[in-house]
């Protein structure tokens, strides 16, 4: 690809703080993701409801999986077939069997049930199937991305910008376009031989960075506003005018535009200027300036997959078995309750991580 932007280590750093905003983010899209599965009687409360905010907060899986595109992508990294056999599979793969174990012990251990080898079995069916919890969606989509990285770099190598403007586009079209267009009746009988939207946003996030494309910070923040206006007045109709929920909720999944525009409005927003053009603004640290604030950033993203991990099980402990109804403490109940959670998952993490992991 010609002309590929250049940068240092200290230009990355945008990475670590965009992932950090999505780990906090997700929190709270499971809080109430959650919390509308167990008290539905609380979903239609309009524009500002529990459920058209978690709809809202689709892209930091997108926004992550971004930021992986960009790193693995880059033709400069060492990234060899066996390293991704002995590295990145293996580290996904133990990740997800370990954590869904332990989700099944705790789960037997809330409910009274014995653990066994049987319950165990089925514990490992249930994360092999994909039917454990919701969250570790997130490892099946990335072992999927690592699978095809090979051929992936290939592409990234060798594809021209505008070849990888059409390899988007027709991705944009028949993944996300056309889906939504066939929930409102409008069936198309053309397709393209790819049936998931996670390789869009991992080529995405690779151009984005690259600079070959991009928004500037303006009108990133523009744009997910925009994203995240559509998907609240979409709920919002939904409820008001009755329209059939299979007809619209491709709007509220990683494949809609709506969720892209956010996906990209966000990605933008952090990136850090790697034109000389003057229309980025660029407010990220840079290496030479080490702060308290840089420091919690670089320590939340290092022990996000952590956090990702254990807020869980707090969620289910105070939402399941303690059955606390958040909504009706309002959204402060919610946003204090997310940060409690986030500290306590935070500082476990962190613990653990001094402990087993210290370099």
């Amino acid at each position: 690809m010609a002309q590929r932007g250049r940068r240092g280590r200290n230009k990355e750093f945008y990475f670590s703080l965009l992932r950090a905003v999505a780990c906090v983010f997700f929190l709270y899209y499971n809080i109430l993701f959650i919390h509308n599965g167990l008290f539905q009687e609380y979903e239609g409360e309009g524009l500002f409801s529990p459920l058209s905010f978690s709809r809202c907060l689709m892209w930091p899986i997108p926004c992550v999986i971004m930021t992986s595109g960009a790193l693995l992508l880059n033709p400069e990294a060492d990234i060899s077939l066996g390293k991704i056999f002995r590295r990145y599979i293996p580290s996904a793969l133990s990740a997800l069997l370990v954590s869904g174990l332990c989700y099944q012990l705790f789960t037997l251990l809330m409910e009274g049930g014995p653990f066994t080898v049987r319950n165990a079995m089925e514990g490992l069916f249930l994360v092999l199937s994909g039917k454990g919890w919701p969250h570790l969606s997130y490892f099946y989509i990335m072992i999927g991305l690592y699978l095809m990285l090979p051929f992936y770099r290939m592409v990234a190598k060798d594809a021209s910008a505008g070849q990888l403007k059409y390899f988007l586009t027709l991705q944009f079209i028949f993944l996300s376009i056309l889906p939504l267009a066939a929930s409102f009746g409008f069936l198309s009988g053309f397709y393209i031989h790819v049936s998931s939207i996670f390789p869009f946003y991992f080529f995405l996030g690779y151009v984005l960075h690259e600079g070959t494309y991009g928004v500037n910070k303006p009108n990133s923040l523009l744009l997910f506003l925009s994203g995240t206006g559509i998907i609240l007045l979409s709920s919002y109709f939904q409820d008001r005018i009755g329209i059939d929920p299979d007809h619209i909720a491709s709007i509220f999944d990683c494949h809609s535009f709506p969720v892209i525009m956010q996906s990209i409005g966000m990605f933008c927003f952090f990136r850090r200027d790697i034109r000389q053009s003057g229309i980025y603004l660029d407010f990220i640290p840079r290496e030479a300036e080490p702060g308290i604030l840089k420091k919690i950033i670089i320590s939340i993203d290092e022990c996000a997959l952590g956090i990702f991990l254990i807020h869980a099980v707090f969620l289910r402990i105070l939402l399941q078995y303690l059955n606390v109804n958040l909504a009706k403490g309002g959204p402060v109940a919610i946003l204090l309750v997310g940060f409690v959670i986030f500290l306590l998952s935070w500082g476990i993490s962190f613990l653990f991580r001094s402990m087993f992991l210290n370099d």
